[in-house]
Parts: C-alpha cells; sequence; structure tokens
C-alpha cells in the first residue's frame, strides 16, 4: 500500500485522508454488497413460501370444487351401465352449467382426447385434441387423460382465458370416470398469484435499493466527516505549526542578537587589552626616548606587534 502511494505522487494529506477513507469504503462496499445477498435470499425464500401457500390454496379449491361437482351427479354416474347415453348426456348437461366466477368452468375428455363438456369454448366439443400442447411446448390433453387414469391429480400449463382469449398460466385438477374413460376436472388461472410473487419480488428489488442507497448516503456522510476533520486537524496543525515555527524563528534572531553580543563583548574586551598594551608600550617608548634610553626602539617594537596582534583579532 505504501509504495502505490508512493508511486501516487499523493502529499502527506492525501495519503492520510487515502488510507482514512479506503478502508472505510471497502468496508461499505462489503456491507452492502452481504446485506443486498442476505436480504435477496430472504425475501426469495419468503416469496416462495407465499407463493407455494397461494398455489397450495388454488390447488385446494380446484379439489374441492371436483369433488363437490362429482358429489353432486354421482348417483347418476353410480347407477349407470359404462355405455348408459343417456345418463352421459345427463352428467355433461350438468356439468356445463356448472360454471363459476368469471373465468371458472368443468372441462370433460374421453380418453381417447376428444372434447366433451367446454361451456367456456363450446368451440372445442367433439373436437380431438390428442397432441395438443401449449406455446412453452408443454402437453396438455395427454397429460390430463394420463394423469386421469392414474385416479386424479394436478397440472400446470398455459391456457387461453375465456375472457380476453389471451394465455395465462392455469393449474387444472382432473379426476377420472373409469367406467365412461372420461377425464373430468376444473381449472384456475393463476395470473393474479404471479402477479402478486412478481410484486413482491419488486418490492425487494426496491427495499434492496433503498437500502443500497442509505449504506451510500452513510458513507458518503462518513467521508465528508473524515475530511472535514482531516481538514479541521489540518487547520489547526498549520497553525501550530506556524506558532512553532514563529517562535523557533524568534529564538533563532534572539540566538543571533546573543551571539553578536558575545562576539562584540569578546572583541570589545581583547581589542580594548590590546590596544591598552599599545598605549603602555607607546608610553614607555615616549619616556625612554625623552630620556635618552637605548631601549625605547623595543618598546616601541613591543607596541607595533601588539598593534599587529589587534588588526589581525579584528
Amino acid at each position: 500500500m505504501s509504495g502505490i502511494l508512493h508511486r501516487l505522487h499523493l502529499s502527506y494529506s492525501q495519503k492520510l485522508f487515502l488510507l482514512a477513507t479506503l478502508p472505510l469504503v471497502l468496508a461499505a462496499v462489503a456491507i452492502s454488497v452481504l446485506v443486498a445477498v442476505q436480504s435477496r435470499a430472504l425475501a426469495e425464500r419468503e416469496i416462495r413460501s407465499l407463493e407455494k401457500q397461494l398455489i397450495d390454496a388454488k390447488k385446494e379449491e380446484l379439489r374441492n370444487y371436483v369433488t363437490q361437482a362429482r358429489n353432486g351427479f354421482y348417483f347418476i354416474y353410480g347407477s349407470a351401465a359404462p355405455d348408459d347415453q343417456a345418463s352421459k348426456d345427463q352428467v355433461m348437461q350438468i356439468l356445463s352449467a356448472m360454471i363459476y366466477g368469471d373465468e371458472g368452468f368443468f372441462f370433460v375428455y374421453d380418453y381417447d382426447g376428444n372434447t366433451l363438456v367446454s361451456p367456456r369454448q363450446t368451440d372445442r366439443i367433439n373436437q380431438n385434441w390428442s397432441g395438443l400442447t401449449d406455446s412453452e411446448g408443454t402437453p396438455i390433453t395427454d397429460a390430463l387423460i394420463r394423469i386421469a387414469r392414474q385416479g386424479a391429480g394436478y397440472h400446470e400449463y398455459l391456457w387461453p382465458k375465456p375472457s380476453t382469449g389471451k394465455e395465462a398460466r392455469m393449474i387444472t385438477y382432473v379426476t377420472s370416470f373409469p367406467s365412461w374413460q372420461w377425464a373430468v376436472g376444473t381449472g384456475v388461472f393463476i395470473d393474479d398469484v404471479l402477479a402478486s410473487v412478481a410484486a413482491a419480488r419488486a418490492e425487494v428489488q426496491l427495499r434492496v435499493r433503498r437500502t443500497f442507497l442509505y449504506i451510500g448516503a452513510i458513507t458518503l456522510a462518513a467521508l465528508l466527516l473524515v475530511f472535514l476533520s482531516g481538514l479541521l486537524l489540518n487547520i489547526r496543525e498549520r497553525r501550530l505549526a506556524d506558532a512553532k515555527l514563529k517562535d523557533l524563528t524568534q529564538r533563532v534572531f534572539d540566538a543571533q542578537e546573543d551571539e553578536r553580543g558575545r562576539v562584540a563583548r569578546e572583541l570589545h574586551d581583547g581589542i580594548s587589552q590590546i590596544l591598552v598594551g599599545v598605549k603602555y608600550a607607546l608610553d614607555i617608548t615616549r619616556r625612554r626616548l625623552a630620556a635618552g634610553d637605548a631601549r625605547a626602539p623595543e618598546a616601541l617594537e613591543n607596541g607595533i606587534d601588539n598593534l599587529s596582534g589587534a588588526i589581525q583579532e579584528v
């Protein structure tokens, strides 16, 4: 990390800010990803549970419809022979009248795939629909007949809604009249369930996006706080540094003045002593000259030497 910062040619304050904010940003990103993954996983489990509950409720409703319908005309079917056409016509008439809601109806296929009852789509009656599939390739007629032959069960596929003619997902419960070789059932469209599930997933996505926004806002606020704290600290440190620099400069000036004074005093004291010696040598020379003393040149030589020393000292 230090090598990377060095190659970026950042200032000390920029490096400090980067070192303070980078772990915060990484932590915020990690928390965001973790929260998003866990939120989606938890929400998906809840959505699947909700979808299963709604589908199970639909299936139970369909089973009740078929059971009630069967109980309603079982007294006819139970006493009829396999070739009793009159009883068959009577049961088909009852089933054709058993429509409910906006889309609900009962249907009947014989084991050969011929439609015997289809009250909301009468154009399908007396036609063979073996091999019929929906737009996704899911078998319909053959699968319903196979389930009826096995006893009873559910089947899910796309089917045109009678009200709109457009395909919608449908769950069907089908049972068998084995002596007549009929597959009798009813279905319910689950587009409302799928819409509820899609709305729940959209709500989850919205909550996840809000969570990202909240975490981003908190991270941004933290970054601003770090930046402002660093800025205030930098200003404070600059002020302290300026005050220390001013104090140090003043101390340097004082030390220079003290040094100048010391040097001046030493120079003054040394030169004064030398000059006093020169004056003393000149006085001795003057007196010796006046007295005709032969040592006058010696005293003058001492004075000259002392004067040379004063010059060198200066």
